[in-house]
């Protein structure tokens, strides 16, 4: 039988690669200036405007998910670069909703 090798931080270990692992999107650090929603849903309150200057931890908007309010905070103290949401707006999973500069 023929084995693969994974190469990992502890070593390498010789193993079999499933399809799906080998299909699977490689991984990509978060960019701290971005933020994406982590959860389908609505966005129901808008807190700031393009320009604004934001502390870590101010409510940028609220998404309304799972019945719930989630407020989404900000990662980072700086400045809206952009914003790609409106209130009302459904955004899915993985989706770029503001960027800092």
């Amino acid at each position: 039988m023929k084995y693969d090798i994974l190469v990992t931080e502890q070593g390498e270990y010789k193993t079999t690669f499933s399809r799906k692992y080998l299909i699977r999107k490689n991984y990509a650090p978060l960019n701290i200036k971005n933020v994406i929603s982590a959860i389908p849903g609505t966005i129901i309150k808008l807190n700031i405007a393009l320009k604004d200057e934001v502390a870590e931890g101010d409510v940028l908007l609220e998404l309304d998910a799972m019945k719930m309010h989630n407020k989404i905070l900000a990662p980072m103290s700086g400045i809206i670069k952009s914003i790609h949401v409106t209130e009302g707006v459904r955004v899915p999973k993985n989706f770029l909703m503001v960027e800092f500069e």
